[in-house]
């Protein structure tokens, strides 16, 4: 399935990563490194502080957009307003939605990562 994204590929070949380490490898790339679970939430899961230890991926500039574009408008509010479960159960949604309008394993992945429940090491 990875092999079907080369987005996924990409990751792959990065690696899944924190964020200060992933950022570093990529300098000069023009790629992003996408918090799975996006550092504005650091504090409903208790990294409030360690944003940069958060797991990332590489994505290009356009999906990164996109993604952070959906979750400005369901998660739009400070987030302190939501609670854990409301996070990670529109994260959930959101990465399922765009799998489902994309067919890209990306998202998939990302939805699954979430359901795992640990965003840094």
């Amino acid at each position: 399935m990875a092999k079907s994204s080369p987005k996924m590929q990409r990751a792959i070949d990065y690696g899944i990563r924190p964020y200060t380490l992933l950022r570093n490898e990529i300098a000069g790339t023009g790629l992003h490194a996408h918090h799975i679970m996006p550092k504005k939430f650091s504090v409903n899961f208790n990294l409030k502080g360690r944003e940069n230890d958060m797991f990332c991926l590489t994505l290009d500039s356009t999906t990164h957009n996109m993604i952070t574009g959906r979750f400005n408008s369901r998660l739009s509010k400070s987030a302190e307003t939501y609670t854990a479960a409301e996070v990670r159960r529109v994260s959930i949604e959101i990465y399922d939605q765009l799998y489902r309008e994309t067919g890209d394993y990306i998202f998939k992945f990302q939805s699954d990562f979430i359901k795992l429940n640990q965003y840094a090491p």
